[in-house]
């Protein structure tokens, strides 16, 4: 990349303005169910960091997420590992591997994709694996910090369909090392809460519940 700074190309679609808010703490909390199908073999430890951060993340704007057992399906096809049998989640991230990532011919600075559909949003987003592990040895960030932030960018794009990217906060579509090192410091616009929030409602019917 120029000057060697890690510029990661999340999905573009219809850019959108706002100013970064945090939700009030008196809120009640939604609920969304996850689930990880991680093809890119990140080690466990790594794993759980990145959710714990991704759940911090989106407990500031009112949004617990419930993270169901990870899958690691090529385990799972070499007879190693077996399918979860928990409780289905709402939203899955499949963590794909290098091989994976190229069959979809996308620019190879592109570190997530939430293929969506105006109105209904989707239930699926990818992650590039090697493209997470490049920008954290490129940026000398931690792997886990950089795939908390592209789950919580794509997580957002399924759960408001019908906006897309801001210049600011979590959904800026470019991002540097420093952003992601502070991460935490990234926030979602009123107008983004508002719309994420609106969707649960139509997929739980209230804001208590959206899991499975």
């Amino acid at each position: 990349m120029p000057c060697r700074r890690s510029l990661v190309l999340l999905m573009m679609l219809v850019c959108c303005t706002g100013y970064a808010v945090a939700a009030s703490p008196q809120e009640s909390l939604s609920a969304v169910s996850l689930r990880i199908h991680d093809y890119a073999r990140f080690d466990d430890r790594l794993l759980q960091r990145a959710q714990r951060q991704v759940s911090a993340m989106y407990e500031r704007i009112g949004v617990r997420l419930a993270w169901r057992t990870m899958a690691r399906p090529s385990e799972i096809h070499a007879g190693r590992a077996e399918w979860p049998t928990d409780a289905a989640a709402s939203v899955t991230m499949v963590v794909l591997a290098s091989d994976m990532s190229r069959r979809l011919e996308l620019k190879g600075d592109v570190a997530g994709f939430a293929p969506i559909t105006r109105n209904k949003g989707g239930r699926v987003a990818f992650i590039f694996g090697e493209r997470v592990r490049a920008i954290a040895s490129e940026g000398g960030i931690d792997q886990a910090q950089v795939l908390a932030g592209v789950i919580s960018h794509e997580l957002a794009h399924l759960l408001m369909p019908d906006r897309s990217h801001s210049r600011v906060g979590m959904m800026r579509p470019r991002w540097t090392p420093a952003e992601f090192r502070d991460l935490s410091q990234a926030r979602f616009s009123a107008s983004e809460v508002a719309a994420m929030r609106q969707t649960i409602l139509s997929l739980g019917g209230n804001l208590s519940r959206v899991a499975d």
